[in-house]
């Protein structure tokens, strides 16, 4: 009985501090994901899309809005950024929260710029926005594997001076 009071309190004292060691390599794999979200859309920001590829693997897609059928492929998506970075050459992404858990990081964001250039779809150049957007990436081993956002694209196109008419009815 004796033993049994001095093995058990030992057992539970050695789980307690694995299980504590296990979330203090969660907590930093979490914030080194954080990082590299914040380092994404730093360096998108700048304009320096070689150093976002390799955010990326050859692997990574991109779903915006986040339920889309078809994915872009990180290829993809530096082309579009460098589209869009030519043509609201003060894009910036403000992040206004940035929580992680696991191998995701959602990013709440506010946008915003001056459409300077022609982009197809869009109304004539010379207006500025600001919109909410928010992200959800997947990360594994420091590379982004996938990431879905959601932008206030009503608020966009309202501000962009965009006539909106609704549908024909059915």
């Amino acid at each position: 009985m004796k033993k049994c009071l001095i093995v058990v309190p030992m057992i539970l004292a050695t789980v307690f501090a694995l299980a504590c060691r296990a979330k203090t390599a969660d907590t930093k794999v979490e914030e080194q994901n954080k990082a590299i979200v914040q380092k994404y859309f730093a360096l998108s920001d700048s304009g320096d899309f070689d150093a976002v590829a390799r955010l990326y693997e050859p692997t990574t897609v991109f779903y915006s809005p986040s339920g889309s059928v078809r994915p872009v492929s990180g290829a993809e998506d530096i082309e579009i950024g460098k589209v869009y970075a030519k043509a609201i050459p003060d894009l910036s992404h403000r992040i206004e929260e940035l929580l992680a858990t696991g191998d995701k990081v959602v990013a709440r964001l506010v946008t915003k710029g001056t459409l300077k250039e022609e982009v197809p779809g869009f109304p004539p150049p010379g207006k500025s926005f600001e919109v909410s957007s928010i992200y959800v990436f997947t990360l594994k081993n420091g590379k982004i594997m996938e990431g879905r956002g959601e932008v206030d694209m009503l608020g966009l196109m309202i501000q962009l001076g965009m006539v909106l008419k609704p549908g024909a009815a059915k």
